[in-house]
């Protein structure tokens, strides 16, 4: 209980267990002489009382006072199975791109839970089963927490608005204020753009997939206004999309590899693979590296053995599994969802 953020959040997990655990019956006290008795304020009380609501633990009626929800016959989740369960959307990711990079650091993450006896799931959703999924029984919720990859923005609301306990792993879209933890992918995709401007690169090309998760598009429009703000001379930045699809990813970068030329840049961007992109040029030019820049953003940590090595942007994947592993024993032992807001900074691997 020593790490829990906020005293509503104490007061919160204190009132759940004794209601899930008989210990507090109908009627309840009014609010003043509740908080009198709990010794706290009537505003943490309140506090604590619009979190049990929006789990359905308690009702609040105006005017009627608080009762508890005829719905909680439930025990806490003591003995339950406690499962992560992470979701994303079926049209968002190549398989393949799910079995490599995300899939290893999935690999990963189910390893540090299961030492906390915590089991990882993986569910490839369409849109109707995030809707089913955000309207699932109350009682998934005391042993189930969803971790979000990437959901759009109306799917990001669907969730917020429920209240089954959610972390986002990827960017909160504006105006959803759930727990999250992200990779600075735009920071990177920045610096990366500035650094080939300052090198004096006159063609920029930013790689990227057709993917549809939140915030492709964001980063587009940074690399975009990165070339266009840049004020010593004007820089040419151009988007390339990548198709999800492995054999179409390569058409496209031989017709691409073809269209360089010396003092071109390209900046590729995770989950665009690095090796795919190498072996392109080298198979369509050999004088790869006669001129041309390449940085990878967030890819794999392990770029080609290639000597100029291109210059890397990895992503500190440790970082981003100690704070959801923290996040999901937090949950799991408390019943409270710490507010985690964690931008992780990208780890340059410098040529």
């Amino acid at each position: 209980m020593g790490f829990l953020h906020s005293r509503d959040e104490q007061l919160t997990a204190h009132l759940r267990g004794q209601i899930l655990h008989g210990e507090l019956a109908d009627p309840l006290p009014s609010t003043r002489a509740w908080a009198k008795q709990l010794g706290v304020g009537s505003r943490t009380l309140q506090g604590a009382l619009h979190r049990l609501a929006r789990e359905g633990v308690v009702t609040i009626k105006p005017r009627q006072g608080i009762a508890i929800s005829g719905e909680v016959k439930y025990p806490p989740p003591t003995s339950t199975l406690k499962t992560v369960r992470v979701v994303y959307q079926n049209r968002d990711y190549s398989d393949s791109h799910t079995r490599s990079r995300w899939g290893d650091l999935l690999f990963l993450l189910a390893q540090r839970l299961q030492a906390h006896g915590i089991q990882l799931t993986l569910e490839k959703c369409t849109d109707a089963r995030l809707r089913a999924i955000s309207q699932g029984a109350k009682q998934d919720h005391w042993h189930e927490l969803l971790l979000l990859r990437s959901l759009s923005e109306k799917h990001q609301h669907l969730f917020q608005e429920s209240a089954r306990p959610s972390l986002v792993f990827g960017h909160c879209a504006p105006g959803i204020y759930l727990p999250y933890v992200n990779f600075d992918l735009d920071g990177a995709i920045r610096h990366a753009t500035r650094r080939f401007s300052r090198l004096g690169y006159s063609r920029i090309f930013f790689l990227i997939n057709q993917a549809l998760a939140h915030g492709v598009q964001r980063q587009q429009e940074i690399f975009l206004t990165a070339c266009q703000s840049w004020a010593r001379r004007p820089i040419h930045g151009e988007v390339v999309t990548l198709p999800l699809q492995t054999e179409a990813q390569f058409q496209v970068l031989r017709r691409f590899s073809s269209s360089l030329r010396k003092n071109d840049a390209v900046l590729a961007a995770a989950p665009v693979p690095l090796s795919a992109l190498i072996t392109t040029l080298l198979k369509y030019r050999g004088d790869v590296f006669s001129g041309i820049g390449i940085v990878s953003v967030g890819g794999r940590s392990d770029p080609p053995s290639l000597w100029p090595p291109p210059v890397h942007y990895n992503i500190p994947v440790d970082s981003a599994l100690k704070v959801i592993t923290h996040a999901a024993v937090h949950f799991f032992e408390t019943g409270v969802l710490p507010r985690i807001a964690k931008t992780i900074p990208l780890e340059i691997a410098d040529a």
